[in-house]
């Protein structure tokens, strides 16, 4: 409008070309900076400047306030470049450096696969997620030539620095391209800025968590698909109840990381219900990589509260029906379940070495091609993982030179791990009722039972024979597990030993009657009694 052509190159400023006022050379310069965030952002601000020079028309040469001004915009545009290229070249080296670490890690994530060492795999997993997603968060900051895009690259090199600390190198540089931004710039990226650039602080820290969440989110499906791939694509049907369950938490997951691109309350909802299958699967919360994908749902929820009307309530409320569904599930599905203790030789108390335990109630020849389940040590103790766990899951033991034993594990208990110690009768034993040791036929309260009420006073055990009175043996698991005593044990009968104690609600208890060189409970023809867990849990 002012000289009649378009500004196109390097041009002339217009009061050299038309006798124009000197002053609108600066409104003009203004309004074409190459950066759109140091433009015009308003028309009232153009307006303003316009009637400011209207109403001091005539002046052909601009007043020394005016001069100056021009003179602190040129020396501001000049430290803005000299800002904006220093973060920039150290975002690309720091990213050139995380790059090479890529296949550095995917070579030796390989290398331990070959060797048949997966968990070593695994470890090496967690700082390529930092390289891949440092390069990603840098190229996006650099490519959108936009402000909003600063917390990218700055979460990109702040994840790169913490989670990789052999990248020796990329460390300093990483620190050295924070350092340089100045401060204005971090403001303005943050969303704490002047009016006149109106970048907002939901939309940078919206931004950064939508493409934190999908670039951690597609990493972990290529890591989880990997991983199932390695499994051997099990079918669900054929395993253990609570391996199907882990399973489909699993594709849950695997679904709301690809619905994530799109749909990110939905994602979030999906995580976060197949993180909470997970959990109420494994029955118990421990920090490994399968606890990753609830901070991507807890991210994919926050851009949806944020975007979709701040709607807190209906967070609260799926925070809340998540919360009970994993304390119920915890509580009442008895997945995951190990069996651990020792098993023993009915006459003598001592370990049987490897003993062979099987999941079902048929001889141990008839199925499984001759592998049993689990194979006690030395030592005659075993770990046997049992998974779906009812009250009439049958179990059978067998050893060399011993009557084979078939029984049922009883109770679920409170937690993951259940202690049982198994008896075997050695093979072709005659036994007299002299020569029978003593065994426990009842206990009060009954072992592996919960909910016990607190103000029980005393603990109850009852054998099959008459006892020495005076000799008894309850023995500490740890001392976390014993209860407090309040007397001396005593005799009410021949066969029925009480142990005065104190309880205290919401605790586990667990005691020995007989165990190792304890084994002062014996019959009256001296007699040791077999050892026996007592254990049970007060209710809250």
């Amino acid at each position: 409008m002012l000289t009649g052509e378009l500004p196109l190159g390097k041009f002339a400023a217009p009061s050299k070309k038309v006798h124009v006022d000197v002053r609108l050379d600066e409104v003009v310069l203004h309004a074409l900076e190459k950066e759109p965030a140091r433009r015009y952002q308003h028309a009232n601000q153009v307006k303003t400047d316009v009637e400011t020079i209207a109403h001091t028309s005539g002046a052909t040469a601009p007043p020394p306030a005016t001069a100056g001004q021009a003179k602190g915009e040129s020396l501001r545009a000049e430290e803005a470049r000299r800002h904006v290229k220093g973060p920039a070249t150290g975002l690309v080296v720091t990213g050139i450096l995380n790059w090479i670490g890529i296949p550095l890690a995917v070579m030796i994530m390989a290398y331990f696969l070959r060797g048949q060492q997966p968990s070593k795999a695994i470890l090496i997993f967690v700082p390529l997620i930092a390289f891949v997603f440092s390069g990603v968060m840098i190229v996006a900051g650099l490519q959108m030539k936009r402000l909003e895009a600063y917390p990218l690259a700055i979460a990109g090199s702040i994840f790169a620095m913490l989670v990789s600390p052999g990248n020796l190198i990329g460390l300093p540089i990483g620190i050295w391209s924070l350092v340089v931004l100045s401060q204005r710039d971090v403001r303005q990226a943050f969303g704490r800025h002047d009016k006149r650039e109106g970048a907002t602080l939901a939309s940078n820290w919206v931004l950064a968590a939508r493409w934190t969440a999908r670039v951690v989110g597609t990493l972990l499906l290529v890591f989880f698909g990997a991983f199932i791939l390695a499994e051997g694509l099990p079918a669900i049907a054929s395993q253990p109840e609570g391996v199907q369950l882990n399973f489909i938490a699993l594709g849950l997951m695997l679904a709301g990381f690809a619905v994530g691109w799109k749909r990110e309350g939905a994602a979030a909802l999906i995580i976060a219900a197949g993180w909470t299958l997970w959990q109420i699967s494994e029955n118990n919360i421990r920090w490994n990589l399968f606890q990753s994908p609830l901070p991507v749902a807890l991210l994919y929820g926050f851009c949806w509260w944020a975007t979709r009307g701040r709607k807190t309530g209906t967070v609260i409320i799926a925070a809340v029906v998540f919360a009970l569904a994993l304390g119920v599930g915890r509580a009442f599905v008895p997945t995951n379940i190990f069996l651990r203790g020792v098993v023993r030789d009915a006459q003598t108390g001592q370990p049987i070495p490897h003993a062979e335990l099987w999941l079902s109630g048929s001889s141990p020849s008839e199925e499984n091609a001759g592998r049993p389940n689990a194979r006690a040590g030395q030592d005659g103790r075993f770990t046997l993982y049992v998974g779906w766990l009812s009250d009439e899951t049958p179990v059978t033991i067998s050893a060399s030179n011993y009557q084979t034993l078939t029984t049922s594990f009883g109770p679920r208990p409170p937690h993951r791990n259940m202690l049982r110690d198994f008896q075997l009768q050695p093979a072709n034993a005659v036994l007299s009722p002299a020569t029978v040791p003593p065994v426990v036929v009842e206990t009060f309260p009954v072992s592996g039972t919960t909910e016990v009420d607190s103000a029980l006073n005393e603990l109850r055990v009852t054998f099959s024979k008459p006892m020495r009175d005076g000799g008894w043996s309850w023995v500490k698991v740890c001392d976390e597990t014993f209860p407090v005593m309040t007397a001396t044990p005593r005799f009410l009968d021949e066969r029925t030993c009480a142990l005065p104690v104190k309880l205290q609600p919401g605790r586990l208890y667990a005691v020995w009657i007989n165990q190792g060189e304890a084994r002062n409970f014996q019959d009256s023809d001296g007699r040791a009694a077999l050892p026996y867990l007592l254990i049970f849990e007060t209710r809250k």
